[in-house]
């Protein structure tokens, strides 16, 4: 057994991509995850800082396991309202990991976290995972360099993941970047996860299997 994550905001402050195209493209998130990952349990938090449409709602909890929506969480609006985005992805996380942490399941491999409105591609082989060599570690896609200075470098947070046993330290890990990204905002997400994770327990991939349209300017890139 897999579990998806999916963090979305359906109805976000900022962005170029429409309401209606973020709801159809996660709705392809969802299919691509049943189409190459047959045992997933899939779990979609969503931060949108105003209540999503009952028919949407209905239709989201028919295609997962579990939907959470946080409009009615304060910190999850103010972030969202103040386009606090690195910080308001560590929130909806430590909700994720919570819930999954009470759900209790047994035989769970890995723990996927996958950006919504991204699609796994037929470059995805969840049986990769099964390498001896990455448990025990995050898998994330190989670091590249900062486009800030060439002394930084930052690691692609659309699609990685952890060993469920790691639950725990990857909880303690998110909420240390949540602060970090809180008190040195000019460093984002991606930039302070690189700097934090025990390099020891990092394994890189070259390719991921993922596809993404960019919210900040529409380019649909292949990981």
């Amino acid at each position: 057994m897999h579990i998806f994550v999916i963090t979305s905001t359906l109805k976000p402050k900022m962005g170029i991509i429409d309401n209606e195209s973020r709801y159809s493209q996660t709705l392809n998130t969802i299919q691509s995850i049943r189409n190459k990952v047959k045992d997933a349990v899939i779990l979609l938090v969503d931060s949108s800082p105003e209540p999503l449409e009952q028919e949407k709602i209905d239709n989201l909890k028919s295609k997962t396991d579990y939907f959470i929506t946080l409009f009615n969480h304060a910190l999850a609006v103010e972030l969202a309202n103040s386009g606090l985005k690195s910080q308001a992805e560590c929130y909806i996380m430590i909700i994720a990991l919570d819930v999954i942490r009470n759900l209790a399941l047994a035989d769970v491999g890995r723990v996927f976290k996958i950006t919504g409105r991204a699609e796994l591609t037929d470059n995805f082989h969840v049986e990769d995972y099964d390498n001896p060599e990455m448990q025990g570690k995050y898998v994330f896609k190989t670091p590249v360099t900062s486009w800030m200075t060439s002394q930084l470098k930052l690691v692609d947070t659309r699609l990685w993941s952890f060993d469920y046993p790691m639950l725990d330290e990857t909880e303690k890990l998110i909420r240390q970047t949540y602060e970090e990204c809180m008190s040195k905002p000019q460093f984002d997400l991606e930039h302070t996860y690189y700097r934090l994770l025990d390099k020891s327990k990092l394994f890189e991939k070259d390719v991921i299997g993922l596809k993404c349209q960019l919210a900040s300017c529409g380019t649909i890139i292949n990981e």
